[in-house]
């Protein structure tokens, strides 16, 4: 599902530990990012959904 030598994850990710984020920080932040991700896949469907 995902490559761990993507280049823009991985520059992301050592940004981050650079910058002094802890492992829970990261993993925080990964996870509302999903959440944003998904609340926003689900608004896009619903005007289709609307229509019929």
């Amino acid at each position: 599902m995902y490559d761990k030598t993507d280049p823009i994850a991985r520059g992301f990710y050592e940004q981050l530990t650079a910058q002094g984020f802890t492992y829970e920080q990261i993993v925080d932040l990964a996870s509302l990012l999903l959440a944003l991700v998904v609340r926003d896949r689900k608004a896009e469907r619903v005007p289709a959904l609307a229509g019929r």
